[in-house]
């Protein structure tokens, strides 16, 4: 009656002999049918074979280690991990390992209860991205980029390193909306997020805050490798955006503020507000170009641009509100 219990539940089950008596390690000697189902084999395939058989490349070897050192010590173990089934896909499971003593009290056997929580996992995941990923242009979104200014921050104070931040505003944005509508709006947005991401480094972090809002962080870059990279980005965002329309060609341009990390007690708001003062300036010195907040000269007062900002940041062309070709 229990082997009938057993065989008709909804988990997998999996008896499994520690150091069988034809080798090291593991042989797996009894599976039920929920087994078979959730990973496709039937049992005459994985008896007398090792449970290594469900793991592959993806699969946690920290884990894996951690369940044999539990079983071998005799005690049970609850984790997730992820393992594959005959045709290589991937099955998540949560793992319950439990010891089977023998009469003589030696454990010599133990046993694998594995609930399927593959649709659980894509759950979590899909709900991480929409909490850490912005829809539109699957940028980082403010609060991944937030996180990732404090972290990145941490490791520059820590390690003495440069760090520099940058705010990029598409030009005129609204006119792009009130002319051509939302749909072509939305692919302005579109366009500039994919020309970010192949103007910047691979380790830079990119994300969308706000409308037409974007912060680009460049760790390991001072004020003048961040400006050189910063007027790149702008340059290919005025070269390559081109939204094609049946009667004409969309194309904008990009206002950028930029500044760096400075001394250990500098703070993220800090260099947010910075950057943040930094468009402004080149906001109002025409669009269309980059101004830089020098942070060692001066990170006080809230009410405006100071004496720190530059405002010898290069106009690189008219300032245009929408360039139609």
């Amino acid at each position: 009656m229990f082997e009938r219990i057993v065989n008709e539940a909804n988990d997998a089950v999996m008896v499994a002999e520690i150091n069988p008596e034809t080798g090291p390690g593991f042989r797996i000697i009894y599976t039920n049918a929920a087994f078979s189902r959730i990973f496709g084999y039937a049992a005459d395939e994985v008896v007398g074979r090792s449970p290594r058989l469900l793991q592959g490349p993806e699969t946690c070897a920290d884990t894996i280690r951690e369940i044999s050192a539990v079983v071998h010590g005799g005690s049970s173990i609850r984790r997730r991990i992820l393992n594959y089934n005959k045709a290589g896909r991937p099955v998540w499971v949560d793992v319950n390992i439990v010891p089977l003593p023998g009469f003589d009290g030696e454990i010599r056997r133990f046993a694998a209860i594995e609930r399927d929580v593959t649709n659980e996992v894509r759950h979590e995941a899909q709900l991480e991205q929409l909490a850490y990923v912005d829809p539109l242009t699957k940028l980082a979104n403010r609060r991944y980029f937030e996180q990732t200014l404090q972290r990145e921050l941490s490791r520059a104070q820590r390690l003495h390193l440069p760090l520099s931040l940058a705010i990029l505003d598409i030009d005129h944005f609204k006119q792009v909306n009130d002319r051509w509508g939302h749909p072509i709006g939305d692919r302005v947005i579109h366009g500039v997020a994919q020309s970010l991401l192949k103007s910047v480094r691979a380790y830079d972090c990119i994300a969308r805050i706000g409308g037409e809002e974007f912060t680009v962080l460049l760790p390991g870059a001072d004020l003048d490798a961040g400006k050189r990279v910063i007027d790149r980005v702008c340059a290919d965002v005025r070269t390559t955006v081109k939204v094609e329309l049946s009667e004409t060609t969309v194309t904008v341009t990009c206002s950028a503020g930029l500044t760096a990390r400075c001394g250990a007690a500098d703070a993220g708001d800090k260099m947010i507000l910075r950057a943040d003062r930094a468009l402004y300036m080149a906001k109002n010195a025409g669009r269309n170009r980059v101004a830089v907040f020098d942070s060692a000269e001066d990170d006080a007062g809230d009410s405006g641009p100071g004496p720190a900002w530059m405002a010898n940041a290069s106009a690189t062309a008219q300032d245009i509100p929408v360039k139609v070709d």
